[in-house]
């Protein structure tokens, strides 16, 4: 009962870790409330009128009912909702042969870390300069190709930018960092990021 009343979710997106830490410092009162309404219902149990008992209980199976409703009913229709928005994406990743995937946001990360294969290396690029150390390091590594996942609640800010904030210089040689769409895959937009050398 008190989860589902002290921790609400985000009705918009898919709620993954560290978004409401607030609420969740909450939980550790509930078996002192527990045990505080246990030790109400004996009292009014005792009371030599009997309606306060029946109203206590009464109010205490609401919540409780309330609870098992937004727990279990509404709980597992937020859970199929939010997998088949990331499900596509969960596939598209399962055969993704790039050593490297690159997100936009933590919470993307924190949504498809679980997917990725063990060996899969993951780097959290928001900014520009982001994608331009990653490229310069897979480089170091004769890699040029990795894959760029978007939060879609965010703007991609590197997808934004002018093509001269994706140039770097390494070893007197001039690359660049394409970013080529690879479409919408459930609700996250995902492109193939290639370092290319420009003459």
């Amino acid at each position: 009962v008190g989860v589902s009343l002290l921790v609400d979710i985000a009705p918009d997106e898919f709620t993954v870790g560290g978004k409401q830490w607030g609420p969740r410092y909450l939980l550790i009162l509930l078996p002192l409330i527990s045990l505080m309404v246990i030790e109400q219902l004996q009292y009014f149990q005792n009371l030599s009128s009997t309606i306060f008992y029946y109203v206590a209980l009464f109010t205490v199976l609401t919540f409780v009912a309330l609870g098992i409703y937004k727990n279990l009913y509404l709980g597992t229709i937020y859970i199929n909702k939010n997998s088949k928005d990331i499900e596509p994406t969960i596939q598209f990743l399962a055969k993704n042969t790039d050593p490297v995937v690159a997100v936009s946001h933590q919470h993307a990360a924190q949504a498809l870390e679980f997917s990725l294969p063990s060996k899969t290396l993951l780097f959290r690029a928001e900014e520009s300069k982001d994608l331009l150390n990653l490229a310069q390091a897979l480089l170091q590594k004769s890699l040029d190709k990795f894959t760029y996942i978007c939060y879609p609640h965010r703007v991609c800010r590197p997808l934004t930018e002018a093509t001269e904030k994706l140039q770097f210089s390494q070893n007197n040689q001039l690359f660049q960092v394409k970013l080529n769409n690879l479409g919408t895959h459930g609700k996250y937009p995902i492109y193939q990021g290639e370092i290319v050398e420009i003459s």
